[in-house]
């Protein structure tokens, strides 16, 4: 079994919509559901997972530049607050 780090993404309202997950310090995955769709959790961090897991996605959430898309945004800020938390999770 995969150690993980899940938090979720929420709106103003508190509805998840998004998660980001760690499966160690430096890999980072994140699934955002599109306002279409409808938001499932597990499926969701199964996204989320096999993205930190190849390491593909772990830039898009650490780079120093926010992006221009609010969800996306929220993400990047999500993972930086997670960090210390991974530190101490994975250590």
């Amino acid at each position: 079994m995969i150690k993980k780090l899940i938090t979720y993404l929420k709106d103003k309202n508190g509805k998840k919509y998004g998660v980001v997950v760690f499966t160690g310090l430096t890999n980072i995955g994140y699934s955002i559901c599109r306002k279409e769709d409808t938001f499932s959790k597990k499926r969701a961090v199964e996204i989320a997972t096999g993205r930190a897991l190849t390491g593909k996605y772990t830039n898009k959430l650490a780079v120093p530049v926010l992006s221009k898309y609010p969800k996306m945004r929220a993400a990047q800020k999500l993972a930086l607050n997670m960090l210390v938390k991974a530190a101490g999770y994975f250590n």
